[in-house]
């Protein structure tokens, strides 16, 4: 007697992995914007530390004249590519760390147009 079910079981073509390759690709681009999110904010934290809390020439604020070009020449490149990758990983499993990074993103762009206007 022929076993029927083994007969045509050679031609697997593992469709299941796709879905998960590109679930992982997702939650990789949902962690890549969260880390990302938080690199302005720690220049910013570090100027601030070394400055001893003065944005006074005088005093320590001096160390702002160093800190203040890398704020300008990569915290836009790394919000813009946080954003990116937080839209991207919204498709993914790991929702919550694109969502978060998002927030922060947008309350770093707020805080930047808010400091910006205060000083005209």
């Amino acid at each position: 007697m022929i076993n029927e079910n083994n007969t045509n079981n050679t031609d697997n073509t593992n469709t299941d992995n796709k879905p998960e390759k590109t679930i992982s690709y997702y939650n990789k681009q949902a962690i890549k914007s969260f880390f990302l999110c938080f690199i302005p904010s720690l220049i910013f934290l570090a100027g601030y530390v070394h400055s001893g809390g003065s944005f006074d020439e005088g005093s320590g604020g001096a160390i702002w004249w160093l800190y203040f070009p890398l704020l300008m020449f990569v915290s836009p490149i790394v919000i813009l590519d946080s954003i990116y990758t937080g839209i991207v990983g919204l498709k993914g499993n790991r929702k919550f760390f694109s969502i978060v990074s998002l927030l922060v993103n947008i309350s770093e762009i707020i805080l930047i147009i808010m400091v910006g206007l205060n000083n005209k």
